[in-house]
């Protein structure tokens, strides 16, 4: 049995699981140092949000050398690149929510999203972002499935709460800067909406390309 399958029936005991072999989980290639043997850039990390299961599978060994299951229905989970604050840390947009089956386990479920950066080595919390940070009822943040988180260089999170087409700026300390809702809708298995699949800011030469 390869990692790739094995992790389907690996995840933590007492944490929710759920197999659904229709759909695929995010593969995101590593670009650390090559001698790493756990982040380096031989390795690829899958984010299995089915399996609420983040995992770093070694290529050459197929092996899975790296996991954890602190997330429920993630998405956008990718490494902080160099040049924004938390370089080499794992940034996360943890839907949260009840996890798609009748599992008795209800004490896992959170109804509220958050936005995780954690320290792959020691596996802490450096940051987390939830609306209370911005002196909001906690379940005015919430995106069930899509979404995204995005490090600036200054230090803010673009945060794109995508189940309700909001996306907004926010400091370290949970500052909204700016924020913006999607005006325009579309309609998705008959249900009219404005939701919005992700969102990244782009440097301005994007729309002037030489």
């Amino acid at each position: 049995m390869s990692a790739l399958q094995r992790v389907q029936v690996e995840c933590d005991s007492g944490r929710p699981s759920f197999p659904d072999p229709r759909r695929l989980p995010d593969f995101i290639a590593l670009r650390g140092d090559p001698s790493d043997k756990i982040l380096g850039a031989r390795n690829v990390m899958i984010s299995y949000r089915n399996l609420n299961t983040i995992v770093v599978v070694d290529r050459e060994s197929n092996k899975i050398v790296w996991k954890t299951g602190m997330t429920i229905g993630q998405h956008n989970v990718h490494m902080l690149a160099a040049g924004v604050p938390g370089t080499g840390n794992v940034l996360v947009f943890d839907n949260g929510g009840i996890p798609p089956n009748a599992n008795p386990q209800r004490a896992f479920a959170r109804p509220n999203s958050r936005v995780l950066e954690i320290d792959p080595l020691t596996m802490a919390i450096v940051s987390e972002y939830n609306a209370e940070k911005s002196g909001r009822p906690i379940w005015t943040f919430f995106s069930h499935f899509i979404s995204s988180a995005q490090r600036q260089p200054n230090g803010n999170t673009l945060i794109c709460e995508g189940a309700n087409g909001r996306f907004f700026e926010v400091t370290p300390a949970g500052e909204i800067v700016w924020e913006y809702v999607n005006p325009f809708s579309h309609v998705s298995r008959n249900i009219r909406t404005n939701q919005v699949f992700r969102a990244a800011k782009v440097p301005e030469s994007w729309l002037n390309p030489t």
